[in-house]
């Protein structure tokens, strides 16, 4: 014996024009039956504070530290051995407490 199941989908949203675009009106479409529940709540990546991060990307070390984004690479790219550099991949990351402690020690940045 078969079972029928009936599936209905409100179309209230206008339809996506690109993949990244389609995947977010699906994902909408989706939570849009849950309503205001802890689980959406939870789906939402909440910010840590640049202050207490471990690493910071450079465009997150460039506004902290109020450097521009074109001197921290090149403090990056003349420090690549210093110990507030890691790389993650082909990406340098700040450790943030580390280039404290080198604008501390150095007069002109």
């Amino acid at each position: 014996m078969m079972n029928n199941i009936n599936i209905t989908v409100e179309h209230t949203l206008e339809p996506a024009k690109n993949d990244r675009a389609q995947m977010a009106y699906l994902l909408a479409l989706l939570l849009k039956g849950r309503g205001n529940s802890n689980e959406e709540n939870s789906l939402q990546m909440k910010e840590m504070p640049t202050w207490e991060k471990y690493t910071l990307t450079i465009r997150e070390a460039a506004e902290y530290f109020h450097i521009g984004e074109k001197r921290m690479r090149q403090i990056v790219g003349e420090n690549l051995n210093s110990d507030f550099v890691v790389m993650n991949g082909n990406r340098a990351m700040i450790k943030r407490k580390n280039f404290e402690k080198y604008i501390d020690e150095v007069s002109v940045v």
